[in-house]
């Protein structure tokens, strides 16, 4: 979980600064402006004017042939995976009214889940920004945070007009103790609720980020150039890409742990279907030893995904959060090595020619939409759910991920039927 508090830090490293130049404040970048780009690595941040080298050892811009406390070189490998803030991340998490939906748990949504969208910034710089041990080493990473408290501090105002107090410390399912109320941030005295406190953001205050229309395409700025249009149409996905890539991931929910792995899709089908198997920790014996984990897909286009469980009384699939809880007592849902969860899979016992595929094995699956209809529906999707609405999730089809008893899989219910051009498929996990 993405310790918000801790983000707001920043109002210190820019105190710091003003203490060698009074006339220093921290700028904070907003990358929603990059993701109206058809390549967000064309934007003039990543020139020598601005942030630097976008690839390799950073040598041009103010920061060039910096060297990091560990004695190396900053580096950088912006665009192979992850994405920039988008505006409809950004409605998303400032549609919701309480904290515990905007921070993650088992039980938080991906598309509201504001850590989820702040990891993925990350991983777009990549390099030093890209590992969290490091992650500080880059200049950017506090001009990427100040735009997360900057949000943040939307949010919170939205709270309040709601007569809603933002200084409440959250109860938050599967709470990391690092992030209990009492827990430190790691600056000082300073504690997880107090970085809600007012008397914090008393000492800073935010511009308002730029707004640009058709009239001010340029957002008063040289360097902006917007793409006017809906944001929900994609433009980094094009109709001519025949192949595209589903990022399947694991994050340790009682454990430090994160593993990625890619599902390849066909863009050229109307619906396409794929399967994947990613790592989580490997289960010991008694309650202490479960694994809880949480899985998430994206799309290379920037789309989350959304999880689908399968019910084990219904055998239907229904929306859920993503989060398992996986046990090392029979039937095992997880495979030891590579070898053993492929061949839970495929069932070559009977046929070896031609084996079959053991959709009794899976208990998840991902759909990430292309359009907001399915091909040759008649019907399109009605607007966004309003504020504390349980938004409309797909009605899925066949499934991955292996079944089983043990399986813990917080779901709601599927609601509506959905419209996908892609579903990405997660196997045994090993």
């Amino acid at each position: 979980m993405i310790s918000v508090p801790g983000s707001r830090e920043g109002d210190r490293f820019e105190t710091a600064l003003r203490e060698v130049d009074a006339s220093v404040c921290l700028p904070y970048w907003d990358s929603t402006l990059d993701a109206e780009l058809d390549d967000p690595t064309l934007s003039p941040l990543w020139t020598s004017e601005f942030f630097g080298t976008s690839q390799g050892p950073v040598v041009e811009g103010p920061f060039a042939n910096w060297v990091t406390p560990e004695g190396v070189q900053l580096m950088r490998n912006v665009g192979s995976d992850g994405d920039p803030f988008t505006s409809s991340a950004v409605e998303d998490i400032l549609s919701r009214v309480r904290h515990q939906d905007i921070l993650t748990s088992s039980e938080t949504e991906p598309r509201f889940d504001l850590e989820f969208h702040h990891a993925a910034v990350h991983v777009f710089c990549g390099g030093t920004m890209g590992q969290l041990d490091t992650a500080a080493f880059d200049p950017i990473f506090f001009l990427h945070h100040s735009f997360v408290d900057y949000l943040w501090e939307l949010f919170r105002t939205n709270l309040r007009s709601l007569g809603v107090d933002p200084q409440v410390y959250p109860d938050i399912a599967d709470m990391d103790s690092r992030h209990h109320s009492t827990a430190s941030t790691g600056f000082g005295n300073m504690t997880q609720l107090d970085g809600y406190s007012d008397l914090i953001t008393e000492t800073y205050e935010y511009e308002a980020a730029p707004i640009c229309t058709s009239r001010f395409p340029e957002c008063g700025s040289r360097w902006i150039s917007r793409r006017q249009g809906n944001p929900k149409t994609y433009k980094r996905c094009r109709d001519d890409e025949s192949v595209g890539q589903v990022f399947l991931s694991s994050k340790g929910i009682n454990y430090d742990g994160y593993y990625k792995e890619a599902a390849i899709v066909d863009n050229r089908l109307a619906v396409s279907i794929s399967m994947g198997f990613i790592s989580v920790k490997k289960p010991t014996r008694g309650k202490m030893g479960v694994t809880k984990a949480l899985l998430r897909a994206h799309d290379s286009c920037g789309r989350v995904c959304h999880a689908a469980c399968k019910d084990p009384v219904s055998g239907e699939y229904k929306d859920c959060s993503g989060a398992v809880a996986i046990s090392n007592q029979a039937p095992r849902m997880f495979g030891v090595t590579y070898d053993d969860a492929v061949m839970s899979v495929f069932d070559y016992e009977f046929n070896n020619d031609c084996p079959s595929f053991k959709t009794e094995n899976f208990f998840m699956t991902f759909y990430c939409d292309y359009h907001n209809e399915f091909p040759y529906a008649e019907h399109s999707h009605g607007p966004a759910p309003a504020p504390i609405k349980k938004v409309p999730p797909p009605r899925p089809v066949p499934v991955v991920v292996p079944r089983s008893q043990t399986a813990k899989i917080d779901h709601n219910g599927c609601t509506a039927a959905r419209v996908k051009r892609c579903q990405a498929v997660i196997g045994r996990i090993r």
